[in-house]
């Protein structure tokens, strides 16, 4: 049985720790092919930590790990950083890493970060493939194609 943990996002202000109601919210769903982290409001500077934590987690936990982005209304380069060091740390253990169904406000900065990181991307909240072992290669299905020329499509 799938479980469940959420947690919200703080601000830390002088010596005091006081939770906003703007906040991003992020839950982490584990189950057989691995974590899903929803990521839920606004990720800019302030909110870093907690997407930051809330994607270590769920890198260090299992194998694959999906970051559905659907409900992000806002998202600064600061959370495209933290989404890029978690991708770099899963493909280190060998993990996959994809984002799903990412806000248009996190579509309009991927391209930004098309040279650097190949994020897989699917459109759709269907769950990823589990790992074919024959040939370690993964079917394809569901996910936007990138080109590799640095052309946009």
């Amino acid at each position: 049985m799938p479980s469940v943990e959420q947690s919200a996002g703080s601000f830390v202000k002088g010596a005091c720790v006081t939770d906003l109601d703007h906040s991003a919210r992020y839950e982490h769903l584990r189950d057989d092919a691995g974590t899903t982290v929803y990521v839920h409001g606004e990720i800019d500077l302030f909110e870093r930590p907690g997407l930051v934590r809330a994607l270590d987690g769920a890198v260090h936990a299992r194998d694959a790990v999906r970051v559905d982005l659907a409900d992000v209304s806002f998202m600064d380069a600061t959370g495209m950083h933290a989404l890029a060091d978690a991708r770099r740390a899963a493909a280190r253990r060998g993990a996959r890493f994809a984002l799903i169904a990412p806000s248009p406000s996190v579509c309009r900065l991927l391209p930004f970060w098309r040279d650097t990181d190949r994020f897989e991307i699917r459109t759709s909240r269907t769950p990823l493939p589990i790992q074919d072992a024959s040939d370690g290669r993964v079917p394809a299905v569901g996910v936007e194609a990138r080109p590799s020329d640095g052309a946009r499509p």
